[in-house]
């Protein structure tokens, strides 16, 4: 269908623009505005239809003030000139652009299934066959722009979109330029940027290659190959190309070559784009359509007909003529503007797209998260005269089983259910005759029930308020405001309180009136038994968890065990189910990420075997329950508490919603019938639980999996705990029959080489956590003649800059023009000042080029003035040491007499009262 868009004539004679010009150029009239696509620095997306053609396309709006503030508008320029001239399957079209006084609009085209980057975040990665038809895509993308003399400079996922055809695009060409000159601009994410970036010389279009090599690893593994904590890690490995294969995923050898022929330092010698296409790999794996089959849902085959390609539309005149008429640059000041000022849009400011889009703005302005992005509310689409219901076209997005997805208008009837608002279109017709008036008012109040209402929850201590704020009044975090719609008065609202409790209910005695009253303290002493109250765990690995939770496990208690991905998480309560199954007591492992053939799998590879841990998958929070009931067991653990879902809530699952109505039902179902129930927690990029921080309120324990990824230990540590202490700590090593218990952590906590070899720039100390000492081995570096920089690994930052900055002042030495490193071994994160000294110590001799011997050791905290200071439990410490068989312990002088009574046998202390004494008795 042609699509045209003809202005009346009294808008050409506002304008002063041509009638045959003028009746070319967009308007926002032209659109039927949807919900936001999502926000970037300078403005929005939203999702939109143009009327006439029924063709839904993205509205990119732009607000001119910011564009000016940050100086950026040649980039908006560029960005334009060069995208509308595109024309390539796996390139995203730019159809075109519109402004008015404060804006300025891109018509983009629409990728319904969004950015490539949430389809990998989903996965963890994609097989071999998905990844070579997604890199043969881009880069036969990039001989394109390449040929038309065109850089990207930022391909990442971020950047790539999936269409409802399944059709990989290259979007935001904000930092692409030209090829006719070098550039030497660092620009893109730093994960991406190739060496010649990096070192800030000259780079070509070969940087898209080096960026293209990058993703294809990320597809094969799931995470950049050069990665790391610090940025000055990941310079240092691009610059180094630190290229790194780990053993799991699986990847064939030929993929492994072509990613080692683009990730080349030397840009010159990187594989052509021509001959990437005729790699092997390429040639065996990848889809010679560039759409990957596999991943095709039914919804996306029900958009390819909405959000077919357009062929053209009249607007679309050559981009000269366009530019050279419309949106030019004033170098002297800055804005937008035409040869006769800033052109009036067709509408006026009281238009309802206007009106519609402001409300769309304010709704979006703090919305960072797609948690938090909702449907457009039914009361905004008045402004559009679109209905909300099934059969408006914004539900072509979800189609509702048994209502029409159709963009007819005679098929809006439909739509009389699921529409709570009353529309032209929606199929409501106005009651007649006598008794219109009241039919009319009780069809309204019906209606009405069904409204929603609009909450910001803060995503930190989960506290509630009905109106945005840049503040948390409850707990203080900033921007921590976050926006979502609960549904009010609706006859099918479920709460997880509710039916954890019906469900209980349904399976256990009622208790009396007389149960149900308060009771004092001195009875609840009376009727309760030390072996109800707590059940310890045997064996060796059963002690060590004991020790972490506080002694055993807690009937009826809510136990939420996190950790990064991989860490062992499963593996630590398939253990701790084993264990409890085999004492004869009933156990249910529920998973709604895994079958329960590949459970047993790991199960067998463990060399669990028992009649009592009994397995079972479902997502369903309420058939969970009722499957549990049936057994009456001792404990059911879930995994995750992410991935389960609760009827009757609104939100998918993982929706903050979801999460804490879950928990409430777990929580309610574990209180009234004295189940011990075990969840399993997803962390986010930071090392947070995902999900509302009420999440972590509601629970009784918390337990957090550490562990680097390419080390075999494990730590258990206990972040909350209502029935023990927070301050114990648990070590295990992960092998192939599962986790081990660490007889004697300190061994881990000690470099290989140190019993054997005396190196400069290494010291020991002793830490305490928990009821535990641990001996562990501090080591610096110091390095002159390059950039003056503090790289620490496990030290505090803060900690580390005032010890060094009292090493220059009080013990003289010259720091300033050296790049100092310090680690901490094992990957253990100190976080006490008892090792303060040991701090100092593996400085001066990295600096001094002193080794100090290897049976010394280092325990007290320094003060600014240089002075040494006691710590708590040095007795504990000094214990541990003399254990270990050091002949010699540096301590403050001040605790010199709270040590006359131990038995050191052959350990001797030196006291220091200051950094001076210590370095004239140790490095002299």
């Amino acid at each position: 269908m042609a699509i045209s868009s003809v202005v009346p004539p009294e808008t050409d004679a506002q304008s002063g623009v041509p009638a045959a010009k003028r009746e070319l150029r967009w308007t926002l009239n032209d659109f039927d505005i949807g919900k936001p696509l999502g926000r970037g620095k300078f403005g929005h997306v939203y999702l939109a239809r143009e009327k006439k053609s029924n063709h839904l396309v993205a509205l990119k709006v732009l607000f001119k003030n910011q564009l000016k503030e940050s100086q950026v508008e040649h980039q908006l320029r560029r960005e334009i000139e060069i995208q509308c001239h595109l024309r390539h399957p796996n390139i995203l079209r730019l159809y075109g652009y519109f402004y008015d006084q404060s804006r300025v609009y891109l018509i983009i085209e629409y990728a319904h299934r969004g950015e490539l980057y949430k389809e990998l975040q989903r996965c963890k990665y994609f097989n071999e066959k998905r990844a070579a038809t997604y890199v043969a895509s881009i880069a036969r993308a990039l001989i394109y722009l390449h040929r038309n003399h065109i850089i990207h400079r930022d391909i990442k996922p971020e950047n790539l979109l999936i269409t409802a055809q399944g059709e990989l695009k290259i979007a935001d060409f904000g930092w692409s330029v030209h090829t006719f000159n070098r550039r030497r601009t660092m620009c893109g994410t730093l994960d991406y940027l190739p060496p010649e970036m990096v070192e800030s010389v000259e780079h070509d279009a070969n940087v898209d290659i080096w960026s293209l090599g990058v993703l294809c690893y990320e597809f094969l593994y799931g995470i950049p190959p050069f990665e790391a904590k610090e940025h000055s890690d990941t310079y240092r490995r691009i610059i180094k190309v630190d290229l790194k294969f780990p053993p799991k995923p699986i990847v064939s050898s030929s993929a492994k070559d072509l990613i080692s022929q683009m990730l080349v330092k030397d840009s010159s010698n990187r594989l052509p784009l021509h001959k990437l296409l005729e790699h092997p790999w390429i040639v065996q794996n990848a889809d010679p359509s560039g759409v990957y089959r596999g991943c095709l849902s039914p919804v996306s085959l029900v958009m390819q007909s909405y959000c077919r390609h357009i062929p053209e539309f009249p607007q679309m005149r050559n981009f000269r003529s366009l530019f050279r008429g419309g949106l030019t640059l004033n170098p002297t000041k800055s804005s937008f503007e035409s040869s006769s000022g800033f052109l009036p849009i067709a509408c006026s400011r009281k238009s309802s797209s206007i009106h519609h889009l402001r409300l769309l703005e304010t709704r979006a302005l703090h919305s960072t998260s797609d948690r938090y992005q909702e449907p457009l509310r039914s009361d905004d689409t008045e402004h559009l005269g679109v209905s909300s219901g099934s059969g408006s076209w914004k539900d072509e997005l979800n189609p509702v089983p048994g209502h029409s997805s159709r963009l007819s208008q005679d098929e809006g009837s439909s739509s009389r259910e699921a529409s709570p608002r009353i529309s032209s279109n929606s199929g409501f017709r106005r009651p007649t005759g006598p008794d219109a008036r009241t039919q009319w008012s009780t069809l309204t109040k019906k209606i009405a029930k069904g409204k929603s209402k609009v909450h910001w929850v803060c995503d930190n201590c989960g506290a509630s308020y009905g109106q945005w704020a840049g503040f948390c009044r409850h707990c203080g975090e900033m921007n921590t405001l976050k926006q979502f719609t609960v549904a009010e008065k609706l006859e099918n609202k479920t709460r997880g309180a509710e039916v954890s409790e019906n469900i209980v209910r349904s399976w256990f005695r009622q208790e009396s009136l007389e149960e149900l009253r308060p009771k004092s303290l001195t009875q609840v002493y009376k009727g309760m038994s030390k072996t109800e109250w707590m059940t310890p765990l045997s064996g060796l690995f059963g002690a060590e968890v004991s020790r972490v939770l506080g002694g055993g496990i807690v009937p009826g208690s809510l136990i939420l065990v996190g950790g990064d991905p991989g860490v062992g998480k499963s593996t630590l309560l398939l253990q701790i189910a084993a264990m409890v199954a085999e004492t004869g007591k009933a156990i249910v492992y529920v998973s709604a990420e895994e079958s329960i053939e590949q459970i047993g799998h790991r199960a067998d590879r463990m060399k669990i075997g028992t009649d009592d841990l009994f397995l079972y998958s479902s997502t369903d929070i309420e058939d969970i329950l009722e499957k549990v009931r049936v057994l009456s067991p001792q404990a059911i653990i879930v995994d995750s508490i992410q991935t389960v879902y609760l009827k009757g809530v609104p939100g998918s699952a993982g929706s903050i919603t979801q999460v804490r109505e879950c928990t409430s039902a777990l929580l309610r179902f574990a209180k009234e019938s004295k189940i011990t129930v075990f969840m399993i927690g997803h962390v986010t990029k930071s090392g947070e639980i995902a999900g509302p921080r009420v999440l972590e309120h509601i629970v009784d324990t918390v337990l957090y999996m550490e562990g680097e990824r390419y080390s075999t230990h494990r730590l258990l540590r206990s972040v909350k705990n209502r029935f023990g202490s927070t301050d114990e700590l648990g070590v295990f090593e992960m092998s192939e029959g599962g986790l081990q218990v660490v007889s004697n952590p300190s061994e881990i906590f000690l470099s290989e080489n140190y019993s054997s070899e005396v190196l400069a720039g290494l010291a020991v100390t002793v830490i305490i956590d928990g009821s535990r000492t641990f001996v562990i081995e501090i080591q610096a570096l110091c390095s002159s003649g390059s950039m003056a920089a503090r790289h620490v690994n496990g030290v505090p930052m803060n900690r580390a800059d005032m010890i060094i900055s009292v090493l220059m002042k009080q013990a003289g030495l010259k720091l300033q023009d050296n790049a100092i490193f310090l680690n901490v071994v094992s990957g253990i994160k100190l976080t006490e000042t008892a090792a303060d000294l040991a701090i100092a110590a593996a400085i001066c001799s990295s600096f001094l080029e002193f080794s100090i011997p290897n049976n010394v050791a280092f325990i007290g905290e320094i003060g600014l003035g240089g002075e040494l200071r006691a710590v708590p439990q040095l007795d504990k410490r000094i214990n541990a040491v003399s254990k270990m068989g050091f002949k010699t312990c540096v301590i403050p002088k001040a605790a010199e007499k709270s040590t006359s009574g131990l038995d050191l046998g052959d350990l001797e202390l030196i006291g220091c009262r200051n950094m001076k004494e210590v370095i004239n008795k140790v490095f002299v």
